[in-house]
């Protein structure tokens, strides 16, 4: 859906399950999850000429695009996730060689990527390619999210909101955050205690 924030008017730009939503000049880049695995489209701001771009199975909810090509996660039926880059132009999907299980953008040419089979948090340069750990033996992590300069986390088992930084891990809070944005000075998560019915 789009609203004009003029109008107050809103439109259906597209009847697919849209995750992942990503702009990049007059496109929308997303992840079509109508299947058991996504597929990535482009379409115009107002739905038109809406495109698939990859079919081969991706994770629904790891999208970028940097620099005329999208990052995703492509999600195998058997072996590791790995990070995939595809060239918006050409459609070209390829898997590079680092695992990862999750990322999220940092600054300019740069994803912090989680691998959850090592337990490895890395730097990724998407101009150069390269990977470089920044921590190994982790906890198992999600909800990664880069705010204000900074890599913050939930680590699943401790059920607790963690910062990167200084090449380690510092607990916040003792809560299981999830969707973590920020606005410059405030962190902003969901959060839900575990309760139990028999």
């Amino acid at each position: 859906w789009r609203m004009d924030l003029t109008s107050k008017a809103i439109t259906k730009i597209s009847s697919d399950r849209c995750e992942s939503l990503r702009f990049d000049g007059s496109s929308i880049y997303y992840l079509n999850v109508g299947t058991t695995k996504a597929t990535l489209h482009a379409m115009a701001e107002d739905g038109t000429n809406d495109r698939e771009i990859v079919s081969d199975g991706m994770d629904p909810f790891s999208l970028e695009v940097i620099g005329g090509k999208a990052y995703s996660v492509q999600d195998p039926a058997i072996g590791y996730k790995k990070l995939a880059v595809i060239d918006l132009t050409t459609g070209v999907l390829s898997e590079t060689s680092q695992k990862c299980l999750s990322f999220v953008r940092g600054g300019d040419n740069e994803l912090f990527l989680y691998d959850g089979a090592d337990k490895t948090l890395l730097d990724y340069k998407t101009d150069t390619a390269v990977g470089t750990t920044l921590m190994s033996a982790l906890p198992s992590l999600s909800d990664l999210a880069y705010v204000n300069g900074q890599l913050y986390a939930q680590d699943v088992a401790a059920k607790k909101l963690v910062q990167y930084a200084n090449g380690g891990l510092t607990s916040l809070a003792s809560v299981a955050p999830s969707g973590i944005v920020g606005d410059g000075t405030n962190l902003y998560f969901v959060a839900a205690k575990t309760s139990f019915v028999n």
